[in-house]
């Protein structure tokens, strides 16, 4: 349930994470771990902060299988972490034209709140973040280059 404080902000961050955290308990259940310890949330907060440092693509299915292991070690398939969160629908796992597999996030939306929470955590000044952001303009233009306009962005 949430808090009058929660609903009266409309924070979709913390409805989010309310949503994780109702669906920890079948999540920890599948994998055999102690629902308070939040595996839930803390592997997608991985698997965004993975997002993060891949510039804000999608994850190689390796980096999450190897997260879900070190979380949640010892585990058969069935009891797998990146397994039940892929069969709960909170992730989706997907083949790329050039045969690689990746995991992202089943709803996009969740998955932009998450990873734009872990942006917000590792870049802490302005300026980190502009030269991020500038970075992935580069990416997806290609090379580019013209920085002319940077002092509206900014100010």
């Amino acid at each position: 349930m949430l808090s009058t404080a929660e609903r009266n902000g409309r924070n979709r961050m913390s409805l989010y994470r309310k949503y994780i955290s109702y669906r920890n308990s079948e999540i920890s259940k599948g994998v055999d771990e102690d629902p308070l310890s939040d595996v839930s949330s803390t592997y997608l907060d991985k698997i965004a902060l993975y997002s993060v440092h891949n510039d804000m693509g999608d994850v190689a299915r390796k980096e999450a299988l190897k997260e879900a292991n070190k979380m949640c070690k010892y585990r058969p398939w069935s009891k797998n972490l990146l397994n039940i969160t892929l069969k709960a629908n909170l992730l989706r796992e997907y083949k790329t034209f050039d045969n690689e597999y990746k995991v992202s996030f089943e709803y996009d939306n969740l998955g932009d709140y998450f990873k734009v929470n872990q942006f917000m955590k590792m870049f802490r000044s302005d300026n980190e973040r502009l030269d991020f952001l500038l970075k992935l303009i580069k990416i997806l233009n290609g090379n580019f280059t013209d920085v002319t306009n940077i002092d509206n962005i900014v100010n």
